[in-house]
């Protein structure tokens, strides 16, 4: 029998309307999307597995689920969890995520040639996650089809780094695989492709991000890079739609004073839940600390030289008083004897 969650997936896959479009007016479906990837990202693989994690809803519960592997790594990364109608990737993100952000050594690399964007660049580090996730997926969305008669529809989302990832993935199965990609859905992701890849990324996306998060401001180094989709920005309970991304609205309002380190995973106000506990964003705490610091002293560096250039200007210099004064002739002194002619 299925459940609602499932029924609403075949309506989404069905529906005339746009993706990004059903998501926004459908906030039911957009919480149970996260609702997954708060379960995936934070409950132990084996609770997962068993759906028996208190963050893990039954009513969202999963025909089927598969852990995937990078290559050469011990530890998951990714989760395809199969329901009725679709399939859903929910990627994973990472507690050291500012420090991958923030790496500037981390460049721009170029697309594989599969993506079919001549000159695209994206960011280095997300491209090799990928890379290392890619043959494990398709194995296991493989091992799914072979369980359906028709083509599986395919979601994909994450949050943080995971976010960014799907971005990728959802690009690469729509282009060279018989799986049709409904979607994508990112969770306060950060940026992943410059203006040349974003010119050709044709993936419904919607991109949900937090008031005052610095994430999708990030990395800062790819001053180049920009976000791809819509934008659903929350603020204080209240969700606003920006279509396409403008400095005036949305997450582009916030500026880097603003900045809060347990914005990237406090969404309680809209959700009702938290994603993860943002242990690996001290960084910004840091870097907001220094910033201050280094704004002080430089203020009070300009105060010293403005008080120095108005003392200069109103103390009377020593050529200004030898104007104004008659010389007096010097005056020998009269102790003073010319050891040349003693006197007699």
């Amino acid at each position: 029998m299925s459940t609602a969650f499932e029924k609403s997936l075949a309506a989404l896959r069905h529906s005339d309307s746009d993706f990004v479009a059903s998501l926004v007016r459908d906030r039911s479906l957009l919480t149970a999307i996260a609702q997954l990837n708060v379960c995936c990202n934070d409950c132990a693989s084996d609770e997962v597995k068993s759906w028996t994690c208190a963050l893990c809803d039954q009513q969202i519960q999963p025909e089927k689920l598969v852990y995937v592997t990078q290559k050469d790594k011990e530890h998951d990364q990714a989760v395809a969890a199969l329901y009725q109608n679709a399939v859903i990737l929910l990627f994973r993100g990472t507690d050291n995520i500012v420090n991958v952000l923030s790496d500037v050594h981390v460049a721009a690399a170029e697309l594989p040639e599969r993506f079919k964007c001549p000159g695209g660049r994206a960011h280095e580090g997300f491209l090799q996650v990928w890379s290392s996730l890619r043959p494990s997926l398709l194995t296991a969305l493989s091992g799914f089809q072979r369980l359906r008669e028709s083509p599986l529809a395919v979601i994909c989302s994450g949050h943080s780094l995971g976010g960014a990832v799907s971005c990728i993935c959802a690009w690469d199965l729509a282009l060279n695989t018989s799986y049709e990609v409904l979607g994508n859905v990112t969770f306060e992701a950060p940026l992943v492709f410059d203006e040349r890849s974003c010119s050709c990324y044709a993936i419904p996306t919607l991109r949900v991000t937090n008031d005052m998060d610095p994430i999708p401001h990030m990395p800062s180094h790819l001053h180049h890079f920009k976000h791809v989709g819509s934008e659903l920005f929350l603020k204080k309970g209240r969700a606003t739609f920006c279509k396409d991304e403008s400095k005036h609205r949305c997450s582009q309002t916030n500026h880097w004073w603003n900045f809060r380190t347990r914005a990237h995973c406090t969404l309680k106000h809209y959700f009702g839940f938290d994603f993860c506990e943002c242990t690996g964003t001290a960084f910004i705490t840091k870097v907001r600390i220094a910033s201050y610091i280094a704004l002080c002293i430089i203020l009070l560096l300009l105060v010293g030289l403005t008080v120095k250039i108005i003392r200069s200007i109103h103390s009377p210099s020593t050529k200004t008083l030898a104007a104004g004064s008659t010389a007096e002739p010097a005056v020998p002194d009269p102790v003073a004897v010319d050891s040349a002619h003693p006197t007699e």
